[in-house]
């Protein structure tokens, strides 16, 4: 029986095997096989059905958004990743509702799977932020609501968007910032909502609380205060605080200024001013001399700056001559007094008295080793300075001097207007380093009486601060005069009103002996200045020059007086800068010189 049942099982499978392998035609070679059991397998993979590993997962059959009325179906599933048709899992969803949120425009997404017979429907719940109607910025006082409104992202009229929030507070930001507002900043935001759909952004503007001034012991708080345009309320600004320090700087008061800002609650800043004041600001001397010419002579100078502390000046100064042979021309008096607060809003007084019996330059010793004449003078002008702006100011000047000459048996008067302009931007005035000087002046003399001096005078000056390295400017100087009168050729009644170049005051290094003078000037300077301190100064010098009394059409070069060298300058406490230039002409002579003050 087991034999029998083996022949069959035998029997069978050998005409199971037969007819295998009529269907079977084996490959030519083992790369032909190997080709198509890959195709097979191919083409099986693409029939077979895709199969999760996770239970989860389904087959997503469709997708749909909802809820959205003014944001585009479009847009939304241009942020998806999942694709119909695709098996996809819950990871993979919660990935793409983060995607929609991202657009900004929703204030909630969400989705649910909807089960069908071979998969599922996909949905987006998604809920859109409002649209905005109006955009406010309580705390603005720099800009206008339309100029900010035009520069955001966010626009009225459109679905609220928090992705482009941030940009448009950091738009805000750099608005004030390029202002000079760096203290400025979006304090908080309020978004719009269903009820209230206005987008609302509170600016705070870095105001000032208080401005508190600490360290000066002599100086009157007031005199302080009203040079500083801040005041309370005011919004902050690096170019505000920076020009400000540069006015009280410009007092010469004080050696140093910090300045400090100390937020307030509310959101306000106290600034405050630490001063180091100067040790002094005055001077007292008194002294004397005697020579076999001029015998015996007194001097008394009294220099006071900032008196009692409130900002006024006194200059008084006298030289008076004790016995020999010329001692009237040794008798000399000045008095001036200047109040740059007179009246208000920096309105200024400039009044000087004068009396003087001595020697002055003559045009009419000019190339002679004796370039002095007697002359006798008594005069006063008072001058008021009036602001445009702290740089820009215009001055009225009224003068009246009686002048005898008494080696040449004449004598004159001067009653004349003198209107000026000026324009400084000098960073600080009595030792620049940026800026520049423009001044402008007029003054007409009147023919009031039979010995008046009659003329007109025309004056401009260009000074010009050009910083390079540190502590390192380049300043240039252009000077230009002009005097228009009938009897300007009169040497001996006009010598002392001549413009007169070739003095450390024009041209350096010059041989003060032949100097030239005539009606008309032109003087320019170039100078590289190593500010090595705030006291202490190396300069190195270009001069160019000349006057003269012919037509301008006749001046040529070889006129020109040259001077060139270096120069060192000291800041003397109450008294200035004292220059000491050595200079050589244009033989090349050098010819040491000191002056009180800057050449300019």
């Amino acid at each position: 029986m087991k034999f029998k049942l083996g022949l069959l099982l035998i029997s069978g499978l050998l005409s199971l095997s037969q007819s295998a392998w009529s269907e079977f035609t084996p490959p030519t070679n083992l790369q032909d096989m190997i080709r198509e059991i890959n195709q097979k397998r191919e083409s099986a993979e693409l029939v077979a059905p895709v199969k999760s590993k996770d239970p989860s997962d389904v087959l997503i059959e469709d997708i749909k958004i909802e809820g959205n009325s003014t944001v585009s179906t479009v847009l939304v599933m241009s942020q998806l990743s999942v694709r119909i048709g695709e098996v996809s899992s819950e990871f993979k969803i919660e990935r793409n509702v983060k995607n929609i949120e991202t657009l900004g425009v929703f204030s909630a997404v969400s989705y649910k799977l909807t089960k069908t017979k071979t998969g599922a429907v996909l949905t987006f719940k998604v809920t859109e932020n409002p649209v905005v109607k109006e955009i406010k910025f309580p705390g603005m006082s720099q800009f206008k609501t339309s100029e900010v409104v035009d520069k955001l992202k966010i626009k009225v009229g459109t679905v609220f968007n928090t992705r482009d929030l941030r940009e448009d507070i950091d738009l805000i930001r750099d608005l004030y910032l390029t202002k000079g507002y760096s203290r400025a900043k979006v304090g908080h935001v309020d978004l719009p909502t269903p009820e209230s759909p206005i987008l609302t952004f509170h600016i705070s503007e870095g105001l000032i609380n208080q401005i508190i001034i600490t360290g000066n012991n002599k100086t009157k708080d007031y005199v302080i205060l009203r040079e500083i345009d801040l005041k309370p309320g005011d919004a902050l600004t690096q170019n505000d605080v920076r020009d400000n320090i540069r006015r009280i700087y410009n007092l010469n008061y004080f050696t140093a200024i910090e300045p400090s800002l100390v937020a307030t609650a509310d959101g306000k800043y106290d600034l405050t001013l630490n001063l180091t004041e100067r040790e002094n600001n005055g001077q007292f001397s008194f002294g004397g001399g005697f020579s076999p010419q001029s015998g015996f002579s007194i001097f008394s100078d009294l220099f006071w700056d900032n008196i009692m502390g409130t900002g006024q000046l006194i200059l008084l100064k006298g030289q008076f001559g004790i016995g020999g042979t010329n001692s009237a021309q040794d008798s000399r008096f000045q008095f001036k007094y200047f109040n740059p607060w007179m009246w208000d809003n920096r309105k200024s007084l400039t009044a000087r008295l004068w009396k003087t019996d001595g020697e002055a330059v003559s045009a009419l010793s000019a190339g002679s080793s004796d370039r002095f004449r007697t002359e006798s003078r008594v005069g006063m002008d008072y001058t008021v300075g009036l602001p445009v702006t702290y740089d820009f100011r215009y001055s009225h000047k009224i003068k009246f001097e009686h002048v005898d000459l008494t080696e040449v048996g004449q004598e004159y008067d001067t009653s004349s207007y003198t209107f000026g302009l000026t324009h400084d931007t000098r960073d600080v005035r009595f030792n620049p380093r940026s800026g520049h000087f423009v001044s402008t002046y007029v003054e007409k003399a009147f023919d009031i009486t039979s010995r008046s001096l009659e003329f007109t005078k025309y004056d401009v000056s260009l000074k010009k601060f050009i910083p390079t390295f540190d502590k390192q400017t380049i300043a240039l100087r252009l000077d230009l005069g002009l005097i228009d009168a009938s009897r300007i050729g009169d040497q001996s009644l006009f010598s002392s009103e001549y413009y007169r170049v070739g003095f450390p005051d024009s041209v350096r290094g010059q041989n003060e002996s032949n100097f030239q003078f005539g009606n008309k000037k032109i003087v320019s300077s170039l100078e590289y200045r190593f500010l090595f301190t705030d006291t202490f100064s190396l300069v190195i010098f270009g001069d160019a020059g000349l006057a003269t009394l012919g037509s301008v059409s006749d001046i040529e070069t070889s006129h020109l007086m040259i001077g060139k060298g270096v120069g060192i300058r000291f800041i003397i406490p109450g008294l200035g800068p004292l220059s000491i230039d050595a200079g050589s002409d244009e033989e090349g002579i050098v010819r040491v010189q000191v002056n009180i003050g800057h050449t300019f």
